[in-house]
Parts: structure tokens; C-alpha cells; sequence
């Protein structure tokens, strides 16, 4: 689940960057079938970005990862507490999954809408078409290679333009499209470009439609007409090619614009490279940078997912928190570097936990403090250096030392799975009971 949540967040920043090309440099353009094109591929390609992992350098050590813990906190506290919280990315995570059924429960409920329609409808071959007759107040709409009219719109003069512009949808494969965009919006419903993104498709689909039925010598003040006839106060289905009101104004507007110059299809040429270093740059970033600024969300998912809870041991309090992941600032090229990194160290926070001791000297002269131990995991997962990073008071350091030296790791994994040396970081806060 936390996979697809990363994955999702990724597509959908892609598909946010390719929208905002669209609608500043192509969405004005009559070249309908490139846009539909470069929508369709936009989309296709947002969902393959994020699995990409393309390395500028992929030999150079930029410097090695330290497994960092958040604080442990131990008390001289003997009551025993037992208290656990839930992971805020396995609550996006939970609600990220819920969106998903909801918006395919969506999907199947408006594939049953229209095979209901189909089912209590009356088949008719027209001209070499599929038509369903049906009593229900519903725009004309195409979906696969049927046409779905009702019997008042099958009686109207403007039958065969209407067919026409619905022949167009099926001919040109519009429904397999719409199924596509309706997919990506089930696995991106949080983001308002993806919805941004299926309406423009659908208006091209629109567009091409309406361009084949003036083609065919349609008067296009009379077309226009039919198109507000069919709109009000008719019903659609959002997963067909329909009359649908909420795109009016555009057609309207697109078959009144003048073509556009065969000049301004220049700009597809051009984008075919920028596409490509976005392609590039989005991979890279996602793959290899982005990986700090999302610490707590993948590599805490993927490495250890701690809930924070509360132990007594040895007369003392300890209290756990869940592990981050930061990039230390210190290279050391004989470990793994931020390129390769896979998997982080891995351990048992529980037996961590148990095995730091609040010091006697501390307790009796009532000192508290915060001691930062790093450790160097080997490729067996044994601590073969130990330092001290940072400490409030050297009466904690033995204590904390000891504590991080006990305890077993799992090693570091490079992409391609072999173990390898990397830090860990471990904060540790000794803290007094009150009173």
C-alpha cells in the first residue's frame, strides 16, 4: 500500500507538470488529434515515470545516509506504560486505498448504469449502426460501437447529425480512452489535475467529433443549435462521450476559431525534446533526489515501521519513537552511497529500548541530557565503530554506548541487493520522572 501511495504521488506530479504544458502551449490549438495524442501519452508516460531510475552518475559517491532514530527516551520512572500511535503515513496510506475503492466502486457503478440502459433498451440497426432506444432522459451518447438515443431523439430531424458525431466518437476509439483516463483518475483521485487533465481529453474528443460532422457540410449555426438542444435538461453519464453541457461553451467556441497555422504545429516538434528532458530530469529527481524529501513518508515505510510505544525495564521508562532517514554530511566513499542505496539498516527497537539504563551517577545528582550515538553497521550487520556525535553530559555517553553496541542490525542493501556498510544514528534522551 505504501508503494502505490509513493508510486501515486510521483505519476501524479508528473501528470501535473504535463498538464501545465498542455494548457499553456497547445490547449488553444485546432490540431485536435496531436492533442489527444500528446494527453493520452502525457498520461501513459506520468504513470511509467516514477518506475524509471535513471543515474547521471551512477559511479560517483555523493556521500553516505545515516539511519537516524527519533529520540529514545528513557526515564527513572518504574510504572509500567504500554502506549502505542498510529503511523501518520500508514493513515494516508489507509485513506489513499479508501479514495481508491471509492472512485473504482464509482467506475463499476457507471459501467452498470449503462449496461442497465443497454439492457432494458430496444436494439435498432440504422444505417449499418448499433442504435439502443431507451425511454430514460438521457443525452445521446456512444460507447464501444453502440449508440444510445431515446425514442423522441429518433423521430427529431437532427437524427443523422447526431449519429454522425456519434458514428465519429466510435470510429476514432474515444470510449477506450475515457476508460484509460477514468483509470487514472481511480489512482489519482487526490489530485485536481488528473480531473483537469481527463476533461481536456474529453473536449478533444468533442472537437474531432463535431469537426467530422461539419466536414461533412453541417452548417454550423444549425449544428450549434442541435448541441443546445440536446444538452438541456438531458442527463449524461460520465463515463461516455456525451452532449454534455459542461463543454459547451468550448465547442461552441472551437468551431468559430479559425485553423491554426501550420506554423504553430511547430511547437510539437519542438516539445518532442523538452519532453524528453522532462522525462529525464522528473526520473532522475524522483528516483535519486526526491528520496530526502520524502524521509518520512518512503524510507520510513520501507524501512522500519515502529509504532512509538512505552516499555519499563530495569526500574526505567523507555519511550520509542518511529526511525527516519537523513543523509549524513560527511562522505565516506567506502560505504554505500545515496545513488545505490536500496534498504537501510534495520533493528529491533524493542530490545533497544530494554537495554538502555539511566545511569545511577545521573539519577542521584538529578542530571538529564540528550546523547546523539552513530554506529557503523557492517555488511554482517555488526557495529564495527561507534562515536559519539553529539551529548549534553558525558555521564550518558556509557549508557547510551553500551545500549547501541548490544543491539542487532540488519545491514544496508545496495540496488541490487547486497549488503552493504552504511550509519545509524541513534538520539537518545535521559529524562526524570517527576516527583
Amino acid at each position: 500500500m505504501g508503494n502505490l501511495l509513493v508510486w501515486s504521488l510521483e505519476a501524479g506530479f508528473s501528470l501535473t507538470v504535463f498538464y501545465m504544458i498542455f494548457k499553456v502551449l497547445l490547449s488553444k490549438d485546432t490540431f485536435f488529434s496531436l492533442n489527444r495524442f500528446y494527453l493520452l501519452f502525457t498520461a501513459l508516460l506520468s504513470l511509467m515515470i516514477p518506475v524509471f531510475n535513471f543515474q547521471l552518475h551512477p559511479f560517483q559517491d555523493t556521500g553516505t545516509y545515516s539511519f537516524v532514530y527519533d529520540t529514545i527516551t528513557v526515564s527513572n520512572n518504574a510504572e509500567k506504560v504500554v502506549t502505542q500511535s498510529i503511523d501518520a503515513f500508514k493513515i494516508l496510506g489507509i485513506l489513499y486505498l479508501a479514495g481508491v475503492i471509492l472512485f473504482s466502486s464509482r467506475f463499476i457503478f457507471m459501467l452498470i448504469q449503462i449496461l442497465l440502459i443497454k439492457k432494458q433498451g430496444r436494439l435498432l440497426k440504422y444505417n449499418g449502426r448499433s442504435l439502443v432506444i431507451t425511454n430514460e432522459n438521457i443525452s445521446p451518447f456512444s460507447f464501444f460501437g453502440l449508440i444510445f438515443i431515446t425514442e423522441i431523439i429518433l423521430n427529431d430531424e437532427a437524427i443523422e447529425k447526431i449519429i454522425a458525431h456519434e458514428n465519429a466518437h466510435i470510429g476514432q476509439y474515444h470510449t477506450l480512452d475515457l476508460i484509460f483516463s477514468e483509470f487514472v483518475t481511480i489512482f489519482l483521485w487526490y489530485n485536481p489535475f488528473a480531473w483537469l487533465h481527463k476533461r481536456e481529453l474529453k473536449s478533444m474528443h468533442e472537437y474531432l467529433a463535431d469537426k467530422c460532422v461539419l466536414g461533412l457540410g453541417s452548417i454550423v449555426s444549425d449544428y450549434q443549435t442541435i448541441l443546445l438542444q440536446q444538452v438541456y435538461p438531458s442527463r449524461t453519464l460520465e463515463l461516455t462521450n456525451n452532449f454534455s453541457k459542461s463543454i459547451l461553451k468550448g465547442r461552441i467556441e472551437m468551431m468559430r476559431k479559425s485553423n491554426s497555422s501550420t506554423t504553430a504545429i511547430l511547437k510539437y516538434g519542438v516539445l518532442l525534446p523538452v519532453l524528453a528532458a522532462l522525462v529525464l530530469l522528473l526520473s532522475v529527481s524522483i528516483n535519486r533526489q526526491v528520496s530526502l524529501a520524502k524521509d518520512n513518508l518512503t524510507q520510513n515505510l520501507a524501512l522500519l515501521q515502529s509504532d512509538v510505544k512505552t516499555y519499563t525495564v530495569g526500574g526505567g521508562k523507555t519511550e520509542t519513537k518511529k526511525e527516519t532517514v537523513k543523509k549524513s554530511k560527511k562522505a565516506d566513499k567506502k560505504e554505500v552511497s545515496d545513488a545505490n542505496i536500496k534498504e537501510m539498516p534495520k533493528c529491533d527497537l524493542t530490545l533497544l529500548a530494554k537495554s538502555v539504563k539511566y545511569p545511577e551517577a545521573a539519577k542521584k545528582s538529578g542530571k538529564e541530557g540528550k546523547v546523539l550515538v552513530k554506529a557503523l553497521v557492517n555488511k554482517d550487520g555488526k557495529i564495527s565503530k561507534t562515536e559519539i556525535a553529539e551529548s549534553d553530559d558525558k555521564v550518558f555517553n556509557n549508557a547510551a554506548m553500551k545500549a547501541v553496541k548490544s543491539t542487532a542490525f540488519s545491514p544496508a542493501l545496495d540496488k541490487d541487493g547486497k549488503a552493504v556498510k552504511a550509519w545509524v544514528t541513534i538520539p537518545i534522551k535521559f529524562k526524570l520522572a517527576p516527583k
